[in-house]
């Protein structure tokens, strides 16, 4: 008697396909998702990002500032000496001075979008007032 069984389908088999199936699409809808978020950010953001120069002197191509810059006087070349500001960074440090004024204290920068307490305390030894 032959086996009847034999020329079925297993049945485990396809039960686990599935579940990987499933696992793809979804995978592949949320990186649609995540690229189309990226894509309609604002461009100044994702500039950001990328033009920001690195808060170490490990690259022999960044040197320490020898003298201590005036944020209140400094133009666009000066403030991306100091590490940490980058293009952006040092266009909204201008931005802001020609919107509300000179700052009083160099503490004053963290008013600036994008500089923190945390890169306040980074660059606090290079600037002046």
């Amino acid at each position: 008697m032959p086996d009847e069984n034999k020329n079925k389908p297993d049945d485990t088999k396809r039960g686990t396909r599935l579940p990987v199936v499933m696992f793809c699409i979804a995978a592949a809808v949320y990186l649609a998702v995540c690229a189309v978020i990226f894509m309609l950010s604002d461009k100044n953001e994702r500039d950001a990002y990328v033009t920001s120069k690195p808060i170490s002197y490990a690259d022999e191509s960044i040197s320490e500032p020898q003298k201590k810059i005036n944020i209140n006087t400094a133009s666009h070349d000066e403030l991306t000496e100091i590490v940490g500001i980058g293009d952006t960074t040092a266009d909204r440090i201008i931005e802001y001075r020609e919107k509300n004024g000179s700052f009083i204290s160099p503490e004053d920068i963290i008013n600036v979008n994008g500089i923190g307490m945390k890169l306040y305390s980074k660059i606090k030894q290079y600037i002046e007032v």
